[in-house]
């Protein structure tokens, strides 16, 4: 069976990454024990569809055009810093989401039935909106990593237009996933 690896994002504007990319370079003690994401490749991902046949591909976009439609277009302040599972035991590091946030809840939950209905259910069990900056596959130096965590808890990196939603696809290779293109789907339409 031919797939496509597949999720559903927004998408940040230049000046976000650009702000973003600041915040990673002031954290990366440069050991190699995060993989940090590359600027180009930042972005809030909505729902994670996981591999998606490509004889689903238009119904996936079909229902998500659907499951938006009614929504208007918001902004998003990316504001805050933070850890999975939390400070003491950094897994994904990660910028919040301030204003916007309830907007984007209602959206992941608007998407969740019509897509798990075609058969790619929520991998979350309660959606937090956040941007991944880095996995954590070693802590070379926790202290100097918390530190910069708590230096940085109220990072600012700017406010976002969410007037759409990107399906993507991933391929992994040497230098991590590369995303590409399915759909952009703008909110609002009707």
């Amino acid at each position: 069976m031919q797939s496509l690896r597949a999720f559903v994002a927004v998408d940040l504007s230049p000046f976000n990454r650009q702000a973003i990319a600041k915040v990673i370079r002031r954290l990366d003690t440069g050991d190699g024990g995060i993989k940090w994401v590359e600027p180009d490749q930042l972005h809030l991902t909505v729902h994670f569809l996981g591999d998606v046949r490509f004889a689903d591909i238009k119904p996936v976009c079909d229902a998500v055009r659907e499951a938006v439609a009614e929504f208007d277009p918001f902004d998003m302040q990316l504001r805050g810093i933070g850890a999975f599972p939390d400070l003491r035991e950094p897994r994904v590091i990660w910028v919040g989401i301030r204003r916007g946030h309830e907007e984007l809840v209602a959206l992941q939950q608007a998407l969740d039935a019509p897509l798990a209905a075609l058969g790619y259910p929520s991998d979350r069990t309660r959606f937090r909106p956040h941007v991944t900056l880095g996995r954590v596959k070693r802590l070379g130096d926790p202290e100097s990593l918390r530190a910069g965590l708590t230096d940085l808890a109220e990072v600012d990196a700017g406010v976002c237009a969410v007037d759409g939603l990107t399906i993507y696809h991933s391929e992994l290779d040497r230098r991590g996933p590369q995303y590409a293109t399915v759909a952009e789907i703008d909110l609002g339409w009707r």
